[in-house]
């Protein structure tokens, strides 16, 4: 899903408003990274 506010914008850089954006990649991130850890 296209995120536009958050396209326009370097990383760090986040929108005023984008704060659940941030929070959703913060977390997916978090997310993938526990996988890798749980998978080895």
């Amino acid at each position: 899903m296209p995120l536009s506010k958050v396209d326009s914008r370097p990383c760090g850089y986040p929108a005023s408003g984008d704060a659940n954006a941030n929070a959703i990649a913060f977390l997916r991130n978090a997310l993938t990274h526990v996988q890798e850890k749980t998978l080895i």
